[in-house]
């Protein structure tokens, strides 16, 4: 059984002053993979950050909400975070296991935290995981930008999982 997982598509991600790189494309990569998941029957699971008091993304905060345009939809579950990883403490390990789940198809947020660390986390667990290269992205840093964290993260995690555009991903 496969299931699509959104990571952190949370209104701060996509707003300034800290909006992540090619933030409208992503939205709409990951507003088509939620959509045609959905068409094909594949469960869509969300992750949301809890982050602390003085983060864009604390419980309650304008940016904490889940963006607008990727809402859960009927028995679409949300796992609450705290860490990079969306496996501790969440319950959605124990979850996906008690569903029978085998696939994962990760997108979301952000390319070089929690989609790095979730990714790694779910092949451990030994999952089929798919990482869509062109649904994750992240912020510029001083000594480096977004772009090219972003396909310093492809390349690593390439090394682990398939790499698949946003258009070529298969549900089924």
């Amino acid at each position: 059984m496969q299931v699509l997982l959104i990571v952190d598509a949370q209104v701060n991600q996509f707003e300034p002053p800290m909006a992540v790189h090619d933030g409208p494309q992503i939205l709409k990569r990951l507003e088509s993979l939620v959509k045609r998941a959905r068409a094909a029957h594949v469960p869509v699971t969300f992750i949301q950050n809890d982050g602390g008091e003085v983060d864009p993304d604390f419980p309650g905060a304008p940016g904490w909400a889940l963006h607008p345009e990727l809402l859960p939809v009927g028995s679409e579950k949300v796992y609450r975070k705290t860490t990079t990883d969306s496996f501790h403490e969440t319950g959605l390990l124990e979850d996906l296991r008690a569903a029978g789940v085998t696939d994962l198809v990760i997108a979301g947020m952000q390319s070089n935290y929690c989609i790095d660390a979730t990714t790694r986390r779910a092949v451990q667990e030994g999952f089929n995981v798919t990482l869509v290269s062109d649904a994750h992205s992240t912020f510029s840093f001083t000594d480096e930008p977004a772009s090219a964290i972003i396909e310093a993260q492809n390349i690593a995690l390439g090394a682990l999982v398939p790499l698949v555009k946003a258009t070529e991903v298969s549900f089924r």
